[in-house]
């Protein structure tokens, strides 16, 4: 009997840690955030776009050019980069990204650790929604590996 739970947990245990692995792994690449308003409306995707004076049309396109010209790389070291355009500005950060026991992503930069729940909605697509008082005008973005 000892040794059936001890195989079972050996089995359950090799199992998690795999599992765990490979979603590491889907992770790795470049993505970039689609602009396919098919899956996402824009009611969806930003918290305030359908009240009428949270966010000014300036505000609401430089937040829209923002986020529709973001790229992430995720790399296998557990290295993040992240980049966008704002008119004739290009916009680099670095950091480090990890994945905890709760599905929860993390990505760290120099002065930054944002926290997202993801859910990936087919082998390419990765929906992201923000957590905490980073996510801001953001209510959910989604992610397609490149």
């Amino acid at each position: 009997m000892r040794i059936i739970l001890s195989v079972f947990w050996l089995i359950l245990f090799s199992t998690n840690i795999s599992f765990s692995q490979k979603l590491d792994e889907r992770f790795i690449g470049d993505w970039k955030v689609s602009n396919d308003d098919q899956f996402l409306s824009m009611e969806d995707k930003y918290s305030n776009f359908d009240k009428e004076q949270s966010l000014s049309s300036n505000k609401f396109k430089r937040l829209q050019a923002s986020m529709s010209s973001r790229e992430y790389s995720f790399f296998i070291d557990g290295k993040v980069s992240v980049g966008w355009k704002y008119e004739k500005d290009n916009f680099f950060e670095e950091g480090k990204w990890s994945l905890d026991d709760k599905y929860k992503l993390h990505l760290i930069t120099h002065d930054t650790h944002l926290t997202y729940s993801f859910t990936f909605i087919g082998k390419n697509r990765l929906l992201m929604v923000p957590e905490g008082q980073e996510k801001g005008q953001i209510k959910k973005f989604e992610l397609i590996k490149q």
